[in-house]
């Protein structure tokens, strides 16, 4: 699903369902804010949802857009991966997933939190006041705070 230029998705009546990524086993699921990777960016859409779950299938939630402050406050679970390719993206819930962020291309500030591996890479910068528990920095990727 590709959510961009101020889309707005909202689960259930008021926002307060689960948002499911790769519900079915062996299934492959996209979230895509804004672009897929090697599309145009262009600005972002928003989520309304109590949170983003990734469940037994494949999951990845992508942040390729053009927005200079996006926020995504809403809480990812599962074991997905998030990958940032364009633009400047805050984390600011506490995030329960335990798959890989990768930050190879824009920005990814916390405020949050996150469990899994986060990897920097190319010009991609990972920065922010929040809490991550590993975190690879590779060849161009910057760690900021």
């Amino acid at each position: 699903m590709t959510n961009a230029d101020g889309g707005l998705v909202t689960v259930g009546t008021a926002g307060e369902g689960l948002f499911v990524v790769g519900y079915l086993a062996g299934s492959t699921e996209t979230l895509k804010i804004c672009a897929a990777e090697g599309d145009t960016a262009m600005s972002a859409g928003h989520l309304s949802a109590v949170g983003l779950l990734f469940e037994i299938g494949t999951g990845a939630l992508v942040f390729n857009h053009t927005d200079a402050d996006y926020k995504f406050g809403t809480p990812i679970y599962g074991a997905g991966a998030v990958d940032v390719l364009a633009g400047v993206s805050t984390l600011s819930a506490t995030n329960y997933y335990t798959g890989d962020t990768m930050a190879t291309g824009g920005s990814l500030l916390l405020s949050g939190s996150l469990r899994g591996d986060s990897y920097v890479s190319g010009s991609g910068i990972l920065g922010g006041t929040g809490v991550a528990r590993n975190i690879y920095v590779h060849s161009g990727g910057t760690l900021a705070r």
